[in-house]
């Protein structure tokens, strides 16, 4: 039930969705000065969340910086939450999304030798196709590039982040094993992240990825132009907001 909820809380704290239910409002008005109201607020929420400096703002506020490890720098393992691949049953190969870069960097990382295991948590984040386990398509991927099976290990239940948290402990604490991890997702999904692993008495380092820009450009185009895909990143950063404020609210974090 709280994996549907999480869908339809996801589509409410969307900008755009906002925009088309303003318009909808406008469309069964009688009243012309209501309807205009409507249609005007419709425009300026559109205008608002596709401006592509507003949102490196308010992302820089919340998201987690960027770290360089030390040279010396040596963890048993890598956790990297799901949210990064599908299976694609038609062409019968895996499919990346955007958030990819967690699961590369982990592969950097394990190649680097400064992880030893890395340790995939993810089930099926599909409605319709609860049998397609997300870890599972990946361990056969890292499997297939060279990566030796007893190196990788596999999380195939969980659903969100919390679960991610929950069920990975309860492997961690089966191997004996206490020590640091090293936490890899993104910047802006990291602070729920790690404050889920910590409540279930996992001791984390943060590796955020997918990082923002060090060093961001304000030019007249991302001052004043509409960018589409700013409306996108707006609707992930206020869905890990409001993800933070629920965990916290239910106990979670």
């Amino acid at each position: 039930m709280f994996f549907i909820l999480s869908k339809i809380f996801s589509f409410l704290f969307s900008p755009l969705s906002w925009f088309f239910i303003l318009l909808l409002f406008a469309f069964f008005r009688k009243n012309k000065k209501q309807k205009k109201q409507l249609l005007y607020t419709a425009v300026f929420i559109l205008y608002i969340f596709s401006n592509n400096s507003l949102f490196h703002l308010a992302n820089s506020v919340w998201s987690k910086k960027a770290i360089k490890l030390p040279q010396n720098a040596a963890y048993n393992y890598a956790i990297v939450p799901g949210g990064m691949a599908n299976f694609d049953d038609k062409v019968k190969r895996i499919r990346f999304s955007e958030s990819a870069d967690r699961l590369f960097q982990a592969i950097y990382l394990y190649k680097s030798n400064k992880v030893k295991k890395l340790l995939i948590s993810g089930g099926s984040g599909n409605i319709l196709y609860p049998e397609l386990r997300e870890s599972e398509i990946i361990r056969n991927y890292l499997i297939r590039i060279g990566i030796p099976p007893k190196d990788i290990l596999i999380e195939n239940n969980s659903k969100n982040t919390y679960q991610n948290a929950q069920f990975t402990a309860k492997i961690l604490k089966r191997s004996n094993f206490t020590d640091t991890c090293l936490l890899i997702t993104s910047s802006m999904h990291m602070r729920r992240a790690q404050a889920c692993f910590e409540k279930a008495g996992v001791k984390v380092k943060p590796f955020p990825v997918s990082q923002i820009l060090s060093k961001y450009r304000y030019s007249p185009d991302n001052l004043f132009l509409p960018n589409a895909k700013a409306l996108n990143s707006w609707q992930q950063l206020m869905h890990e907001i409001a993800g933070y404020i629920v965990y916290w609210l239910r106990g979670n974090i």
